[in-house]
């Protein structure tokens, strides 16, 4: 699932997904021209998404796409272990009288 939260007055949109733990940003390029492209909170922007789309609508598309396809990220699956650990540790916990 993706999760498109827009801001018109900058032209910026974050775009939060379960199968991330960064958030994606669109936003408007710097170099004078119409262009939009895409910046990640942490990390470096993926191949798949690197480049620059001629408007927002273009850029969610290929947000979307690649987060189709894409798996879920070792720190998701860390985070989902280990919440899973401490789920199963209370359930198996003796409670002290």
């Amino acid at each position: 699932m993706v999760e498109f939260i827009e801001d018109t007055v900058n032209q910026t949109c974050a775009c939060r997904s379960d199968k991330l733990v960064t958030d994606i940003l669109i936003e408007k390029a710097n170099d004078g021209f119409v262009f939009f492209e895409f910046r990640v909170t942490k990390g470096s922007v993926p191949k798949e998404l690197s480049g620059k789309y001629s408007s927002i609508n273009k850029a969610k598309e290929a947000v979307t796409v690649y987060l189709n396809q894409k798996s879920e990220s070792v720190a998701v699956k860390r985070a989902y272990f280990a919440k899973s650990l401490e789920e199963r540790k209370e359930l198996n916990a003796s409670k002290h009288k």
